[in-house]
């Protein structure tokens, strides 16, 4: 088997994120964003800009959840 990029572990878990929130499993979107965020953070560290967006989304889809609805909506809130 060949070696993986470094950056291959977190963009799974973050790939893993948008399937879960795409398929309403809200508790799962979660787990995979502590993940994301973990990951990314061995690799780059705190300060990096990948980990600070993943820690926005840590413990926080539900504003992606809600964003989802209201475009889902065409704009007019949740369903």
């Amino acid at each position: 088997m060949g070696e993986s990029e470094p950056g291959s572990v977190p963009r799974v878990y973050y790939d893993a994120f948008q399937v879960a929130i795409a398929n309403g499993d809200q508790a799962r979107a979660n787990v995979f964003a502590e993940r994301w965020y973990a990951s990314r953070v061995v690799i780059e560290g705190e300060d990096s800009e990948d980990a600070a967006k993943a820690k926005e989304m840590e413990g926080g889809t539900q504003a992606v959840w809600d964003n989802d609805e209201v475009e889902a909506s065409g704009g007019e809130g949740p369903l």
